[in-house]
Formats: C-alpha cells, structure tokens, sequence
C-alpha cells in the first residue's frame, strides 16, 4: 500500500463519516490507522471518546489519541487536554493544550481560555482572555470556535463570565 492509498482510505472514511455511514467510517479509518495514519487514529479515538457507530470507551480513545499525537497529530494534543480537562486535571490538561497551540491549533486557545474560565481565579482571568483572543485572531479554528470565544469575550467584558460554559 502507498501513502495515496492510506491518503484515500482516510478521506473515503471521512466521506462516509459526512454520510452518516459511522460504521463504515470505523472501518476505513481502523484500515487506515493500521498504516499508520496520525489523523485516522485520532478520528478513532474520538469515534471511542464519543461513542460513535462503537461503544463509549475513553481509556481505548486516551490510548488512540496518544498513539496519533506520537505520530504527530496536532488535534490528538488538544484531544487529550480535553481528557485531561474532564479529569480536573489542571496542569496536565494546561500542558496539552499548550502543546497544541505552540503548533497553531486555534482550538486549543479556546479550551486554553476555558481551562482558567473554569478554575476562575484572579490570574486565571488574565489568561483566559488572552487566549480567546488569540482563539479569535486564530486562522486554524473552526467558525463555530470562532463564535463561542467571541460570546465567552462578550460575557467576559461584561462580568458575566464565572466559568467555562
């Protein structure tokens, strides 16, 4: 198999994804992972992490997401912070997400800000509105991102904003 052939396994499994095709989406990203696919890896991971065509299973998605972050997935960083997160785990989630924006993951500036939102100390905030503004002047973060940082900003300048929600 050549890398075009995992390159087309992987972007078949993502058109089948769009689909609504879950299960055959597992199977092409499961194919292409097997090859060593970083993305496709990830993908199965989240597939794990969020129960999708498979049963919930976040250690199986924590032991994916570390396997395509080796093989260099920036979005596994980000995915693992947000496992972290879920954990409470402060500094390794921080850690993470860190690591993902150091690459140029806007994402990670996102949950970054949401990370200090939630712990909300007087330092926190500081952090927390630098990195959604960093998310909003990201050029590698979805729109809908875009969005919530803006509205998490809006209820920051007014006072309103105690946590990460």
């Amino acid at each position: 198999m050549t890398e075009n052939d995992t390159d087309d396994l992987f972007n078949k499994a993502c058109e089948e994804w769009d689909a609504g095709n879950t299960k055959q989406a597992f199977k092409l990203f499961s194919m292409a992972a097997g090859r060593g696919d970083s993305s496709s890896l990830n993908n199965l991971g989240y597939f794990y992490d969020h129960g999708i065509g498979i049963s919930k299973n976040t250690n199986k998605a924590f032991q994916l997401y570390k396997k395509a972050a080796r093989s260099g997935s920036v979005a596994a960083y980000n995915n693992i912070g947000i496992i972290y997160k879920d954990k409470n785990n402060f500094e390794r989630a921080r850690f993470w997400f860190l690591k993902a924006l150091n690459v140029g993951d806007g994402e990670a500036a996102l949950d970054l800000a949401k990370l200090y939102l939630k712990r909300n100390t007087k330092g926190d905030m500081a952090s927390a509105e630098r990195y959604l503004r960093l998310a909003i002047d990201s050029k590698c973060i979805s729109e809908e991102s875009v969005e919530e940082a803006e509205v998490l900003l809006e209820k920051f300048n007014a006072g309103k904003c105690e946590e990460g929600k």
